[in-house]
């Protein structure tokens, strides 16, 4: 009797690398299994990753694996079952680890933050940048490059809603993780100046499930004359991010599903490789960008005062947002890595 076939997907997510890679590989591996791919996880030991991976079958790496460890593992599995694909989703990739997969004689999917070009993929994801994407999705059969190929939560639906005049309601969101902490330090910048709020309805902070600041923001917006509501544990996030006006997030995942959604947002980058992607789509005035430097704070409600005042900067925003972000790019991807299998 045939074994299964199987995909291999090589992750990790913590608290400082952010739950964006974990998301992602997920909706993937839910897009793939709906057409007979099954998918098997290899993953780092955190609590939370694991949890958001239950419904696949999943291996796990102990906390501080060695590369030996891992290549251990995954020749293990390669052995135990039919692996007809390795699709690899990490931060940064080890000499080491690339020098492996050279040795692999099966497909390779390699997700980059950076790179456009690699020796060792037969297929390269990397919609974090432009690079003529725009005006051809098939630049190269074996790159999908480009916010034409964006992974996006498949619960996520257009939104209808046109830009207000006037700003009602403003989300807060910085991932899973907000390995920065700023949603603590927005907080505090906007009680500052509370009084470049008034007439806002309401603002809505949300934290993800590895923040560790909960108690202390909580105790922050208890003495704050704004109105905030904190919400956890989202099911429905597009629901939450479509009510809301405008948007205050990091440079992850959610930062192309409010590109989607056509939601005008700020965008505080948190590490250098979101400022990257972050800075792209601001050159293209789809976003506002504020970087992380000594005069911050001032930087900050600067930026935020203009747009929240600026009617037409918002609606620029949204009009070229909406066009270039089109939810089929897991459409696109899965059908590239179907066609690498057969």
């Amino acid at each position: 009797m045939n074994k299964p076939a199987f995909q291999l997907i090589r992750l990790d997510g913590s608290h400082q690398l952010g739950l964006g890679h974990v998301y992602r590989m997920r909706e993937l591996a839910t897009k793939l299994r709906q057409q007979e791919i099954n998918s098997l996880f290899l993953v780092n030991d955190n609590p939370k990753v694991i949890n958001l991976l239950n419904s696949f079958d999943i291996s796990v790496l102990r906390r501080d694996y060695t590369y030996e460890e891992e290549k251990r593992k995954i020749n293990s599995l390669l052995s135990r079952y039919n692996i007809k694909i390795i699709i690899s989703d990490l931060l940064e990739y080890s000499n080491v680890y690339i020098k492996f997969l050279k040795t692999l004689n099966i497909p390779k999917v390699t997700f980059h933050e950076h790179a456009t070009n690699d020796d060792f993929s037969d297929l390269l994801v990397n919609y974090n940048t432009f690079e003529g994407s725009l005006s051809n999705l098939n630049l190269n059969n074996s790159k999908c490059i480009g916010p034409k190929f964006c992974i996006l939560p498949s619960s996520i639906t257009p939104n209808t809603n046109s830009i207000k005049k006037q700003v009602d309601n403003i989300l807060i969101t910085f991932g899973g993780s907000d390995p920065c902490n700023f949603s603590s330090r927005v907080v505090k910048i906007l009680d500052a100046h509370k009084n470049a709020l008034i007439g806002i309805s309401k603002i809505t902070l949300h934290l993800g499930i590895e923040n560790k600041e909960k108690e202390y923001i909580e105790g922050l917006i208890s003495e704050s004359s704004l109105h905030f509501e904190i919400l956890s544990n989202v099911k429905d996030f597009s629901s939450v991010m479509r009510a809301n006006d405008m948007a205050i997030c990091s440079g992850g995942n959610t930062m192309y599903e409010l590109c989607y959604l056509g939601i005008p947002s700020i965008v505080v980058p948190q590490n250098s490789h979101q400022r990257t992607f972050a800075l792209e789509l601001d050159s293209n005035k789809i976003l506002e960008l504020v970087d992380i430097n000594d005069d911050f704070d001032n930087v900050f409600i600067k930026s935020f005062k203009k747009l929240l005042n600026d009617y037409e900067a918002r609606k620029e925003y949204n009009a070229k947002s909406l066009k270039i972000f089109d939810g089929k790019g897991i459409d696109r991807l899965s059908k590239r890595i179907v066609n690498l299998q057969k």
